[in-house]
């Protein structure tokens, strides 16, 4: 149960740092005065922008995933299975490599990643169901 409970909070850590991301880079493109004011009159975003925003809302849909299944194995109690521990450090890994390529603007490889991690999924969904039913 480990891996899943670092996965959950690696995943959420990642979060953290990608909205972290979004105002820092406003500061640094056009100072702590737009980002802090009421974006009444919004500047063109960039490229890098609406990456950000782009693996933003996929993190967010990633962990609402997550999150799900790892709350119904934490309550079922100690589950035991090397295949739920490689799922899990699949996902974060794989989560974490999406961030960083979806932002450089690597697109074979962002999907690839994406797939990865969707799969890592699907693997932890078996065995969450499986201990549970």
């Amino acid at each position: 149960m480990t891996e899943l409970s670092i996965a959950v909070f690696a995943n959420s850590m990642l979060l953290g740092v990608l909205l972290l991301l979004q105002p820092l880079w406003r500061d640094i493109r056009h100072g702590m005065a737009y980002t802090v004011g009421t974006f009444d009159e919004r500047k063109p975003e960039t490229v890098l922008e609406r990456r950000l925003v782009m693996v933003v809302r996929n993190q967010i849909e990633a962990l609402s995933l997550l999150l799900p299944l790892a709350v119904l194995l934490f309550t079922q109690g100690a589950v035991e299975s090397a295949l739920l521990a490689y799922a899990a450090i699949a996902h974060v890994a794989s989560r974490t490599l999406y961030a960083v390529v979806a932002l450089a603007g690597i697109p074979l490889l962002r999907s690839l990643f994406w797939t990865v991690s969707f799969a890592a999924l699907g693997v932890i969904a078996w065995v969450t169901f499986n201990a549970v039913l």
